[in-house]
């Protein structure tokens, strides 16, 4: 900003531009890109540097050099033009930015970085600047004795009135210590630290600390703020251990949580080496299966062909024995007689296969409870009457899978 606003020289309306839409940065030559007052350029992301467009006339300056207009103008709502003096009556957070100015800005490239730095811009800054409580505080004034950014410092303190404030870093800004409660015009000169106290405030001068504190633990409050400074940065110091070893935690946490997943390797190769084990225990069950069905089928197919060859020696003996009775050769017939009796006791042969198949459980094929690997003995056959031919030997057994272990 200038010193003196009234010896700024008027300019015609129509040399300034505010309301020009045109975003080709060949035009940017015909809007001007700072504030003719504070010669300061335009920006989109300083506050102080917005470009502003007085309602009253259009012309547009610096939202920093708007808030000085207004400040000097005897009405608070007032903003008078130092290029046509029209007044335009509105607060300056209100009027209109020229967004004109802004997309050149913006389309130059952003503006520069400013001297001292450039301004942080947060939601919420560790340490709001006085001016603009979105920037982030860099230096104490420690005449005005606020906090501000780069940017708005220098806004502030380019009159020639604040020229002279000095300021320090951030970081080097003094530690304020309160007033007593009691007594706000005296610096607290002691903290108490006794539990018990039942005073408004543990901070108090000498006078109140003998009336309210009186046989109290007490420190001087700078005491108290270096012994709070030391615990602070040392559990800054354990958090920060303690954020590297949940840090590595978390790391942990991820590879667990990676190697349960189910495209992994070994993953894949047991699923494989699953499917592969029950593939062969089905074919086991299944052989073993098959082998209990063959060789039942071969018990009863024996049974058939016993009954089958006793039918056929009955068939012979009652042809005999009509023969006999056809003949009337009846005085030697004992013979004939007993070969008869005998036959007629073929029926209480054991049958022990001819039952309808009953299939085990799927326990016992699974479990192998049935083994056909020995052979297997033939039906209890009672022997063959005298003169009565034996009955067919059986074939030989069946040797069941090497998979089944079935016992039978």
């Amino acid at each position: 900003m200038v010193d003196n606003l009234d010896e700024v020289t008027p300019i015609e309306h129509s040399g300034d531009l505010p309301f020009t839409r045109n975003t080709n940065l060949s035009h940017s030559k015909q809007v001007s890109l700072e504030c003719k007052i504070c010669n300061e350029e335009y920006s989109d992301t300083i506050y102080s540097n917005i470009p502003r467009i007085l309602s009253g006339c259009g012309h547009t300056l610096c939202h920093s050099c708007a808030e000085t207009l207004q400040l000097m103008s005897p009405d608070i709502l007032s903003i008078d033009c130092p290029f046509d003096r029209i007044t335009t009556k509105v607060k300056v957070d209100k009027l209109h930015k020229n967004f004109a100015i802004i997309e050149l800005i913006m389309e130059k490239g952003g503006d520069e970085k400013p001297a001292m730095g450039a301004v942080g811009i947060r939601e919420e800054p560790d340490i709001p600047c006085f001016e603009n409580s979105r920037h982030e505080s860099t230096r104490f004034c420690q005449t005005c004795g606020v906090d501000f950014c780069d940017s708005c410092f220098l806004s502030i303190h380019s009159s020639r009135i604040n020229s002279n404030h000095e300021s320090v870093p951030i970081s080097e800004k003094p530690i304020e210590i309160p007033p007593c409660p009691n007594h706000p015009t005296i610096i607290a000169q002691f903290f108490c630290q006794d539990k018990t106290c039942k005073a408004a405030s543990p901070l108090c001068c000498n006078s109140c600390s003998k009336k309210h504190h009186k046989h109290h633990n007490m420190i001087s409050p700078m005491e108290k703020i270096e012994d709070n400074q030391s615990n602070l940065t040392d559990l800054l110091q354990n958090l920060q251990c303690t954020e590297t070893n949940m840090s590595k935690a978390l790391r942990r946490a991820d590879r667990c949580i990676k190697s349960t997943s189910k495209t992994e390797t070994d993953y894949r190769k047991l699923v494989s080496s699953i499917h592969e084990h029950f593939d062969r225990k089905k074919l086991e069950a299944v052989q073993n299966l098959e082998s209990f069905v063959e060789h039942k089928r071969e018990g009863m197919e024996l049974d058939k062909k016993h009954i089958e060859h006793d039918m056929g020696l009955i068939k012979e003996t009652k042809k005999e024995i009509e023969k006999v009775l056809k003949r009337k050769d009846l005085l030697f017939a004992q013979e004939i007689i007993d070969k008869g009796e005998a036959m007629c006791s073929l029926d209480k042969r054991n049958d022990a296969n001819l039952f309808l198949l009953q299939l085990p459980s799927l326990e016992e094929i699974v479990d192998s409870k049935y083994n056909y690997s020995q052979p297997r003995n033939p039906s209890p056959w009672p022997p063959a009457p005298p003169n009565i031919p034996p009955p067919l030997p059986p074939k030989s057994p069946r040797i069941a899978s090497p998979l089944s272990t079935f016992s039978f």
